[in-house]
């Protein structure tokens, strides 16, 4: 199935949220926000008075591991064979670092199983991946037994700046990206072959350092076909 085929007109579960709310608003569940830290004091919350209404992730200027990772809390409900489509408007900002992250500094938009702090170790995703310091946009696919990492999608990403990122599943479980609406990479990731199901992730992480990067959401919107 080419990524420009639509998927049938069957009926749909849509799962959509704008992040309406103000300033320190509880977040709605589904939604869950695992932050891995020690020292520091990384922040997750609805950002006031602005245009669509956001939610922001911010790490803490503390030299130390530190991950914020919006889920489902491990909440799985989105079947890979379903034609499951994940669609996101996000904003990274990478507070000093320059254009571009450090190199121990990353971030994962798109679907996954139950999460791990070590990304790596996440048996089932679908994701693009910002790494290092480039502004490339990888994407990866893992099914627990295929794990293709790092492919680079030949596209860019820039600071400070909104980007719309979406991950497609087909019938025959190939994965497909687009990355402000053109395909990122030139193939697919294809042997998608788990039935686990999965959650949206939206995260960014840090192995060290004092920058305060951050991702702030504009909205998530997820669909599938319903059993």
């Amino acid at each position: 199935m080419s990524q420009q085929n639509s998927v049938n007109a069957v009926d749909r579960v849509v799962f959509f949220d704008d992040f309406p709310f103000d300033a320190g608003a509880t977040l709605t569940l589904p939604w869950t926000v695992t932050d891995v830290s020690a020292a520091g004091a990384p922040t997750n919350d609805f950002v006031a008075d602005q245009a669509n209404g956001v939610f922001r992730l911010t790490l803490a200027a503390d030299n130390e591991l530190e991950t914020l990772a919006l889920t489902f809390g491990d909440h799985l409900m989105i079947d890979p064979t379903l034609n499951p489509r994940f669609k996101a408007r996000v904003h990274l900002n990478h507070d000093g670092a320059g254009t571009q992250f450090s190199a121990d500094q990353r971030v994962a938009i798109g679907l996954c199983s139950t999460y791990n702090a070590t990304w790596d170790s996440v048996a089932e995703h679908a994701w693009f991946r910002i790494e290092g310091a480039n502004n490339n946009v990888l994407i990866e696919g893992d099914d627990g037994t295929s794990d293709i990492d790092d492919i680079d999608s030949g596209l860019d990403y820039s600071d400070s700046t909104w980007h719309t990122y979406e991950v497609f599943i087909d019938a025959d479980q190939t994965a497909w990206f687009t990355f402000d609406g053109q395909p990122a990479g030139s193939t697919a990731i294809t042997a998608l072959a788990s039935t686990n199901l999965m959650q949206p992730i939206i995260a960014i992480q840090k192995d060290a350092g004092t920058e305060a990067p951050a991702l702030t959401v504009d909205y998530v919107q997820v669909t599938w076909d319903r059993v």
